[in-house]
């Protein structure tokens, strides 16, 4: 602890990193994010789109804490909007009638970023870890520093190919759960019915 047990800078840093670290590692969180790079046809095709619609629902259906935040970011983002509009012109901030036009694609949009952006709290040891990354000729130097002191080119390197690896998983995952489905489908299709001529 520093002076007058405020949180030192980097008991501040250390708690945004556990943080960031969980809601990367959140499964609802993880969802949104693979739905929305799914939505992405033209990498991933139309079974990318229509296998991460799944991914979508079932985050709404079962959000997390993390997700929760993720879901209320676009409405509080609309109501700062709002407030600042009104200010501006010395009237009554309309919060409801600023966030009614807030879609799946807004949602999905700003789970993106918020998801993209929690990288940056990070260390390169927990991105080598959630990626399932060996980086075994990482040096413990590298594995020991955040995301946000490296240099440009490098942070961009390590997120961006971190969230390729997420979405390319996640997005194939979801489609062979989809196959899976189908193919329960066929077996009950063609499995014998009771009372059948």
């Amino acid at each position: 602890m520093a002076e007058n047990n405020q949180p030192s800078e980097e008991e501040i840093r250390e708690k945004a990193r556990r943080f960031n670290k969980e809601l990367v590692e959140d499964s609802a969180a993880r969802k949104f994010f693979i739905a929305s790079r799914g939505r992405n046809t033209e990498d991933y095709g139309k079974a990318g789109l229509y296998a991460t619609t799944n991914e979508y629902i079932d985050a709404l259906t079962n959000p997390s804490a993390y997700a929760a935040k993720i879901l209320a970011q676009p409405f509080l983002d609309g109501a700062r909007e709002a407030q600042e509009a009104a200010e501006e012109g010395g009237e009554v901030a309309d919060v409801y009638g600023h966030t009614r036009n807030i879609t799946a694609h807004k949602l999905l949009e700003t789970a993106e970023r918020v998801y993209m952006s929690s990288f940056l709290a990070l260390k390169v040891g927990d991105v080598l870890d959630i990626t399932q990354t060996k980086g075994k000729d990482v040096s413990r130097e590298l594995k020991d520093k955040y995301i946000e002191d490296l240099d440009n080119k490098l942070k961009k390197q390590i997120v961006g190919n971190a969230l390729q690896i997420i979405a390319t998983e996640g997005i194939g995952e979801a489609i062979k759960r989809g196959a899976d489905q189908s193919r329960k489908s066929l077996e009950q299709a063609l499995a014998p019915k009771e009372n059948s001529e």
